[in-house]
């Protein structure tokens, strides 16, 4: 590897998660994360709950509050998602805000747009995150040389509910981290193994060698 880059941690992610105990998480607390999961059961291609729900599904307890639900699919699938939820309405949204994605427009979305939101009739509402990866990797969008194997990106959290592995999550939230994120890592620090912290230390490093979050993931590998 090239020195600096994240180490892609090669056994299975399972054996560094915590056994996951919904006794301390209430199906009433989950239930817009559960909506979401219910609207994808049926998309046939890799998705997962995504941002602060995942962290809390991953933990099996509510840590704070959540004011929408993010969904990560693979760029690649866009398209199949529009189909599959062919009555909602799409939106991109950009630097400017957000504008309609139109059923006609078949073209492929590409960076820099990484986000779509979607809304239905009857008034639920769910973000998409689309993710990149080649064949082998999870690629991060803002920096490709940070990887994470295509086999591991997603997990299983609290009630069978596909979740966004948490030290991608946290990567994400690094980048402008906001006070909820911050929360987020802090609840995510005492379940995170030492081979996701320093995975996630040296992804952060590789863009931003000051961040104030590597001194809580103990620097990384270094």
């Amino acid at each position: 590897r090239v020195p600096g880059e994240p180490r892609a941690v090669r056994a299975p992610i399972d054996n560094l998660l915590p056994e996951i105990n919904n006794v301390g998480v209430d199906f009433t607390d989950c239930q817009p994360a559960l909506v979401a999961a219910t609207v994808m059961n049926a998309f046939e291609r890799p998705w997962c709950i995504a941002g602060g729900w995942a962290i809390d599904l991953w933990l099996g307890r509510l840590t704070r509050s959540h004011r929408d639900v993010q969904v990560a699919i693979l760029r690649q699938d866009q398209i199949a998602l529009r189909d599959f939820l062919s009555t909602w309405r799409f939106f991109v949204v950009t630097p400017r805000g957000m504008t309609p994605w139109r059923r006609e427009d078949r073209q492929m979305l590409m960076l820099p747009v990484h986000e779509l939101r979607a809304a239905d009739a009857r008034g639920r509402q769910l973000g998409f995150l689309l993710n990149e990866c080649d064949s082998v990797d999870w690629l991060f969008g803002r920096d490709q040389r940070i990887r994470w194997p295509l086999d591991q990106w997603i997990i299983t959290g609290a009630f069978g509910v596909p979740v966004l592995a948490p030290n991608i999550v946290l990567l994400y939230k690094s980048q402008a981290p906001r006070a909820w994120d911050e929360l987020d890592l802090r609840s995510s620090l005492p379940a995170l193994a030492p081979e996701l912290k320093d995975w996630l230390a040296d992804a952060i490093r590789l863009m931003r060698d000051d961040h104030p979050w590597l001194a809580a993931l103990g620097g990384g590998s270094g």
